[in-house]
């Protein structure tokens, strides 16, 4: 936990996504010219979790300020490529900051939570003790979920 109580998280401009665009962070040296070779962790995701087709347009953001507008160009078992179809230069993030109150849960729900609300775009999420909350005292709490969830944060 920092500062005053919040936990504060790092996320892909979602405003600049047209319809259901699907956008993912990939090294720079994984774009060779118009090839985009996509790393296994985020190639497994795409074929495994999104089942994203052949032919599907899709945007990777190469952490040093352009964002590419990509189609997936041939995916099987063992790789996974994708067409750069134009580069510019990434937007950072959205003007608008979403703050988000939350009362605490049982620690695998408050983290699945947490996973989704920086995935969409929270800015900020304030845990609360409230009424029905089942941690019921500041002391109950060690700080281990918190703490664990740093390591989130920066994966989002």
């Amino acid at each position: 936990m920092r500062g005053s109580g919040d936990i504060s998280c790092r996320h892909a401009n979602t405003a600049e996504l047209s319809g259901s665009m699907n956008r993912f962070f990939i090294p720079p040296e994984a774009i060779q010219g118009t090839v985009v070779d996509i790393p296994d962790e985020t190639a497994s995701q795409i074929r495994k979790v999104l089942r994203l087709k052949e032919g599907t347009t899709v945007q990777f953001l190469d952490n040093i300020g352009f964002l590419y507008e990509s189609r997936i160009h041939y995916l099987d078992e063992k790789n996974l490529t994708a067409e750069v179809l134009g580069k510019r230069p990434a937007k950072g993030e959205s003007v608008y900051r979403i703050s988000l109150y939350i009362g605490l849960t049982q620690r695998e729900k408050f983290e699945w939570i947490l996973q989704k609300c920086t995935e969409a775009g929270a800015a900020r999420i304030i845990p609360m003790i409230t009424e029905r909350s089942l941690i019921r005292k500041a002391s109950d709490i060690t700080g281990k979920i918190f703490q664990d969830n740093e390591q989130s944060e920066i994966a989002a």
